[in-house]
């Protein structure tokens, strides 16, 4: 989640405070608290289920992502060494500026 700042959160506040006036800011309050706490128990109950379903079976979320992290660096490992063989010499042509002089000298 991304995180807000302090004068995020008091923007946010005091739209909320002129939408639903002091009156019934509670009511909203006591709503939003419901939302999270349904959001909460519907996240566990999905997550309860997974690991009911698939246990110990099935490999976690982190350790594909690890594994899909170390295959994807193996192939760009792989491809930048065949464009570049050699790792001193640049992946383009470079042209200095000392040949560009000597040149000019010779003419």
């Amino acid at each position: 989640m991304g995180s807000l700042s302090f004068g995020e959160i008091l923007t946010i506040v005091v739209v909320i405070l002129i939408i639903f006036g002091p009156d019934r800011l509670p009511e909203f309050a006591r709503k939003v608290g419901e939302w999270i706490a349904w959001g909460r128990r519907s996240l566990q109950e999905f997550t309860d289920n997974m690991q009911r379903d698939y246990g110990d079976d099935g490999q976690s979320i982190a350790d594909l992502r690890n594994e899909y992290a170390a295959t994807k660096d193996e192939v760009t490992r792989a491809l930048d060494t065949m464009v570049n063989p050699d790792p001193n010499r640049s992946p383009t042509p470079t042209n200095s500026s000392e040949d560009d002089e000597s040149e000019s000298d010779d003419g």
